[in-house]
């Protein structure tokens, strides 16, 4: 009789296990409705190369990805999946994902999240960077120079598009930019430039022994690409060091259509030079905690910080959340 009943609870112990990890992130509880899908890639599984992957611990509020069935992220050199270090001590994280060298690195959400009502778009991840990371080339590559042995060109971010244009994010040169594209019907662009910051400059370097949150939201009436503009912020969570940028010029009228054709959450593509010869993209990047949220109204509201990453804990759903609001106007820029 006793086996019986230790069997029976230890059964019913991994359903309850299994049960609480196939959640979304609290904070995407607390958005409700307006959370569109959360990966937390708290999960250990296999993820193999060049193959569309769907995260085993998320099967409400799922990421849809390119497929449209919840095979969300797609590595191109594959990845692992290992444990969680260097974020804050108490958080709640055991397992995150990691990918090394270049190519493609996707974590895709849902692109028919904008509707007629949507007045602001997010999106989150976190990430952290291996000691041996190669930052950007600052010089033209010189596959015969030994000063410059690692040509890695391009390290982005994340990556939200559509027929307006795009707000992309990367390093370069170990500093974070966000570059915003909007474009008018005939393709001619409107606005084409790397977005000024307010706060502290800092990048890949930066995130290596803490691991950083990068968030980018896009204001206006998306469905149609009207009154547009962009807000991104990166935070380095040990310290709580917060840097802004976005455009000082205001909203902008894109082209006659809105929508999504592509939101990267995270767009982690790593490019290196064909002629290098060297080692080239070196390296790890650690991800985590993935989410995009859709919102009615827009009150400069932020997805803000993962509770199972940062600590805390949720509040409950709240029907139209106003979250950390980015600041009051006059806010002086910095020029990158």
């Amino acid at each position: 009789m006793m086996r019986t009943i230790a069997w029976t609870s230890a059964v019913a112990l991994v359903l309850l296990t299994t049960s609480a990890s196939a959640d979304p992130e609290e904070r995407c509880l607390d958005l409700n409705r307006q959370c569109v899908c959360s990966e937390t890639l708290d999960t250990n599984q296999s993820i193999p190369k060049k193959i569309h992957v769907n995260p085993n611990n998320s099967t409400n509020k799922e990421c849809s990805g390119e497929p449209g069935d919840g095979r969300s992220v797609y590595l191109t050199q594959g990845g692992t999946t290992p444990i969680e270090s260097h974020m804050p001590s108490g958080n709640r994280v055991s397992r995150v994902w990691a990918n090394t060298g270049p190519g493609v690195a996707h974590v895709i959400g849902n692109i028919d999240a904008v509707t007629s009502s949507t007045r602001r778009h997010c999106a989150r991840v976190y990430f952290r960077f291996s000691d041996d990371y190669s930052l950007t080339a600052t010089h033209t590559c010189e596959p015969d120079n030994p000063a410059y042995p690692d040509c890695c060109e391009r390290n982005k971010l994340m990556r939200v598009s559509g027929p307006w244009g795009s707000l992309q994010i990367e390093d370069y040169n170990d500093r974070f930019r966000a570059t915003w594209i909007v474009t008018d019907e005939n393709g001619n662009a409107i606005r084409d430039f790397n977005l000024p910051r307010s706060g502290p400059r800092f990048g890949v370097s930066d995130c290596r022994d803490t691991w950083c949150r990068v968030e980018g939201c896009i204001g206006g009436d998306l469905l149609s690409g009207k009154g547009i503009y962009p807000e991104v912020r990166f935070v380095r969570i040990n310290s709580g060091q917060t840097t802004f940028s976005y455009d000082p010029g205001g909203p902008v009228d894109g082209a006659g259509k809105g929508g999504f054709e592509k939101v990267w959450i995270a767009d982690m593509f790593r490019q290196r030079n064909v002629n290098s010869q060297g080692t080239m993209c070196r390296g790890t990047r650690f991800f985590s905690h993935a989410m995009q949220a859709a919102f009615d109204t827009d009150n400069k509201q932020w997805i803000g910080p993962a509770f199972e990453v940062e600590g805390g804990t949720g509040t409950g759903p709240d029907p139209d959340p106003d979250v950390e609001p980015l600041g009051q106007p006059g806010t002086p820029f910095l020029v990158e």
